[in-house]
């Protein structure tokens, strides 16, 4: 038995009717200790598992003692962190749609890189809210005939090809 669990195989069991009966009660009970173990390590590796593969599991719900519960609390709290990741980028994603560019997650919510990951979030809303506004202001402005003001602040990519053309569309009408 000692073998066994030394090689990771904690599915042997000691054969009671190969000892004498004065030792069979320890080998009962070697093999009720593993019995004991084993439960609740298949639990957490399957939980750690479906949780690594995107499969969040539902809250483990078993009366587990000691450092069993321990375990089971501390994978209860991974569930309930990342179901509520998956709850703050779902409203983001929904903020974007509905055109809501100036919602952010709860970052304070979060401990330790999930709530740098929620912060990170609410930093790409603002890097794509700031250009949109900016540039929504000057095209509310070209349409009631006022050209007098340009995008002035610098954005890369896409964000300053489209500052660029309003810009264009903007000293075009000035120079009318």
């Amino acid at each position: 038995l000692t073998e066994a669990a030394k090689e990771g195989k904690l599915d042997i069991r000691g054969d009671v009717e190969k000892i004498d009966f004065e030792f069979q009660g320890i080998i009962r009970g070697m093999n009720d200790t593993l019995d004991a173990v084993i439960g609740p390590l298949n639990v957490a590796a399957e939980y750690v598992d479906r949780i690594s593969k995107g499969d969040i599991p539902p809250k483990i719900t078993d009366t587990y003692h000691g450092d069993f519960n321990e375990i089971k609390n501390n994978l209860n709290g991974c569930i309930d962190a990342v179901n509520g990741l998956i709850k703050e980028t779902d409203g983001l994603i929904n903020a974007v749609r509905e055109g809501r560019l100036d919602e952010r997650g709860d970052a304070a919510a979060f401990a330790g890189d999930w709530g740098k990951l929620v912060g990170g979030m609410n930093g790409l809303m603002e890097a794509v809210g700031e250009p949109v506004n900016e540039l929504i202001a000057a095209m509310g402005r070209m349409a009631v005939n006022d050209y007098s003001q340009a995008v002035v602040k610098e954005y890369a990519g896409a964000w300053g090809n489209l500052k660029n053309a309003v810009n264009v569309v903007n000293a075009h009408n000035v120079s009318i």
